[in-house]
């Protein structure tokens, strides 16, 4: 249906909005008053192009060489429970004090770990984290080579390890630790292990192993450990991978006649074989039907409910269906176009929106293989969280449509779609997210098109 409005003949500014899954109501012979001595000319609003927006997972995301340990786990009561554990390996030690005296006697041995102050959730809650050894060696999965890099999601570079990536380990721990979690502390986080383990090593250490010459010699007897988080818990708290060591402590007599301690460290060998592994289960939310066998839920599925989250990869999928064939309209000239979501303010709330967002280009089989870019075609088009206020404003993120419209109508992008997520560094090192609420008086995601017609 279309709505008429007269107007002056003056090069005019339009205001053209698509709302997800609603179609305004039209209004036949709304008049704006000009000056007599202008001829009017006739502009039309067509409500018959929709934004189409859908709840998305993406392929499990690369979460190794990203330099943070995330352990903890978040009951959300729109995402469900996120739990998260870390693998990684140590190389051969470093012996602090250049060599260990002969009337050293072992004392004990720590899993040393530093915060890095990245937290999601309520750390009031008493996490337990326990160290695991693992049986099996962490392997680098492949890039797949028959896929085409330009097919290849964009976050997909090189060898890596995935959130799905899991590798066997003994059930039994070596240690563990029941804590309230201080992000932000200076402190460092030590998780007592086995002291038959310590003395394994030290022994190792006194008879100068031959497995403690190299690094892969080691990997073969000691092939690393995992970080698994107990049931209890309301957060999701980050180690800085980098500082991770295990620090093997022992005592000795010194040369003035007094007890000494001295230290041997087992330090991260390589941070592309640490990273973290995440399992969902999003049952009894408007998410639980969402998983890689059935990857897109509706949005009435979801109940006009639309998500965003890191780690997971849940994105949510915008799809304009009918936009090529508005823009090839005789005498319609684009000017600008702007992408607005629309959320709750978060400034209360456990969990916080996402400072920034950004959107993936994706193709017909719904692979992210772009991003958007600014009106350079170079930069990253960020979209900053623009926070609410008491008289009734709503929080938003703002994206500028032009040049994607723009390459549409040029013929470019065609059988694409949006999709609206966290940027790169936060999308595989946190589990930060985003809930969009709908409804029928609610027009949370819109699109407004500027343009001029002639």
């Amino acid at each position: 249906m279309n709505s008429i409005i007269k107007i002056s003949p003056n090069q005019l500014l339009l205001c053209f909005s698509f709302v997800v899954f609603f179609v305004s109501g039209c209004r036949k012979g709304d008049n704006i008053d000009f000056p007599k001595d202008e001829n009017p000319i006739a502009m039309e609003m067509t409500d018959t192009v929709t934004v189409i927006a859908s709840s998305y997972l993406l392929d499990s995301l690369p979460t190794s060489n990203t330099g943070s340990i995330l352990l903890g786990q978040v009951d959300d009561p729109h995402f469900g429970k996120t739990r998260l554990s870390s693998y990684f390996q140590v190389g051969i030690p470093v012996l602090n004090n250049g060599t260990i005296p002969e009337d050293a006697v072992f004392d004990s041995l720590n899993l040393v770990l530093k915060y890095n102050k990245y937290v999601y959730g309520d750390t009031n809650e008493i996490q337990r984290f326990s160290a695991h050894q693992l049986t099996k060696r962490i392997k680098l999965i492949k890039v797949e080579q028959a896929v085409e890099p330009e097919e290849r999601p964009i976050f997909v570079k090189e060898e890596a390890l995935y959130s799905t990536s899991k590798f066997a380990y003994d059930p039994v721990p070596l240690g563990e630790i029941s804590l309230s979690p201080k992000p932000f502390s200076s402190d460092s986080l030590a998780i007592p292990l086995k002291k038959s383990l310590g003395q394994e090593f030290f022994k190792m250490l006194i008879n100068k192993d031959s497995r403690l010459n190299s690094n892969e010699d080691f990997l073969n007897y000691f092939k690393g450990l995992v970080l698994t988080t107990g049931n209890n818990g309301k957060s999701v708290i980050g180690f800085d991978a980098e500082k991770l060591k295990i620090v093997l402590y022992y005592n000795y007599k010194g040369a003035d006649g007094f007890p000494k301690k001295g230290t041997v460290q087992f330090n991260l060998n390589d941070k592309q074989y640490q990273f973290n592994h995440i399992d969902a289960d999003r049952n009894k939310t408007r998410l639980q039907a969402l998983n890689y066998q059935s990857r897109e839920l509706s949005a009435e599925a979801t109940n006009k409910e639309f998500f965003v989250q890191a780690g997971t990869g849940i994105v949510t999928k915008l799809s304009l269906p009918g936009l090529t064939t508005f823009l090839q309209q005789p005498g319609i000239g684009v000017n600008d176009a702007e992408l607005v979501i629309e959320t709750e303010s978060s400034s209360y709330k456990v969990f916080k929106a996402p400072q920034e967002l950004n959107l993936f280009i994706s193709n017909s089989s719904n692979t992210p293989t772009q991003v958007l870019t600014n009106a350079d075609g170079k930069s990253i088009q960020m979209a900053k969280f623009q926070p609410g206020n008491d008289a009734g404003s709503k929080a938003k993120y703002v994206f500028s449509l032009g040049g994607y419209i723009d390459a549409i109508r040029k013929g470019k992008y065609k059988k694409t779609a949006l999709m609206l997520s966290l940027p790169f560094d936060p999308l595989t090192k946190t589990v930060n997210r985003l809930h969009i609420a709908n409804g029928e008086s609610i027009r949370s995601i819109k699109i407004k098109i500027f343009y001029t017609k002639f």
